[in-house]
């Protein structure tokens, strides 16, 4: 926030988004920044802005995205580590049901849908296109002329394999690895066999 406010100084600035998502709360933080700062916010999406990075994305003044790029929805989720009893359950349960109102409602604010169309995208887990999300009200519109300053997309198959209905377009993009990349993956390969070993050892 402070990086913000100083470099921005109040004057307009753009954030370039590519995200598969992440911590819900981090992301909410990311959000509040962005739409306390007194100067024009603009977002682009270059890549993806899924799961908790659409918070991000709707921050934006103005939000653009890339032809090629995605928006993803979904219901939120938790990352159940441990052992818990019925009630602890149940709670979470509630507790999910809490997050995904506000949610709904942070959408709705952008996009002006009806609560039960966005509840039903967000149960579907909704890949939108670049046109699909300015159709859904989600983006404002579409960037076009010229990539330049884009980057590369990053390869984000281990970040989305928790989701489903991943557009075979975006799963194709992803494929093509960097010599880099396929040594990281081979060296994550590797490393989780012999985790498995261990684990069928013990």
């Amino acid at each position: 926030k402070d990086q913000l406010q100083a470099n921005g100084n109040g004057a307009p600035v753009t954030v370039r988004l590519n995200s598969p998502g992440g911590d819900l709360i981090a992301a909410s933080v990311i959000s509040a920044t962005l739409r306390d700062y007194p100067g024009k916010v603009t977002v682009k999406i270059d890549g993806v802005a899924a799961s908790a990075a659409v918070m991000v994305a709707l921050a934006g003044d103005l939000v653009q995205m890339q032809p090629s790029a995605y928006m993803m929805i979904h219901n939120p989720m938790i990352d159940l580590n441990g052992a818990f009893n019925v009630d602890e359950l149940k709670q979470m349960v509630d507790t999910l049901k809490v997050i995904k109102a506000g949610l709904v409602e942070g959408y709705q604010a952008k996009t002006k849908l009806d609560a039960d169309k966005l509840a039903k995208l967000m149960n579907d887990v909704t890949w939108m296109s670049a046109s699909e999300a300015v159709a859904l009200g989600f983006a404002d519109e579409i960037i076009t002329g010229s990539n330049k300053g884009a980057g590369n997309k990053v390869n984000y198959v281990n970040a989305l394999r928790n989701y489903g209905n991943i557009p075979s377009a975006l799963l194709a993009s992803m494929q093509t690895l960097t010599d880099a990349e396929k040594e990281t993956e081979r060296q994550a390969q590797r490393l989780a066999a012999q985790a498995k070993i261990y684990l069928l050892k013990e």
